[in-house]
């Protein structure tokens, strides 16, 4: 239809951790995986297991707009560690 806004998508955790894991894949990032469950751990609030326990858990619009700022500032080859302000240690 005409002048019809087409549907907002809903990202949940794993759409996300898939989809960023194939992006930075793609750019050779190492890693990558483990950098977008960094990435959206921190700003859940989550630890790595956490996020595949709630794995269909929709992100709210502030959560999205906060995980793409990460996101964007590690497509930028900012290490993880200083987006993070620390490092994980064995999981």
């Amino acid at each position: 239809m005409a002048g019809t806004e087409p549907q907002k998508r809903s990202w949940t955790v794993i759409d996300l951790i898939t989809w960023g894991t194939e992006y930075l894949d793609e750019r050779r990032f190492t890693d990558a995986r483990l950098n977008v469950e960094l990435l959206l751990g921190r700003v859940l609030g989550l630890k790595r297991i956490q996020l595949y326990t709630g794995f269909d858990r929709p992100l709210s619009d502030e959560e999205l707009a906060r995980f793409k700022e990460l996101f964007k500032r590690r497509l930028a080859h900012e290490p993880v560690q200083y987006i993070l302000g620390d490092t994980e240690f064995m999981g």
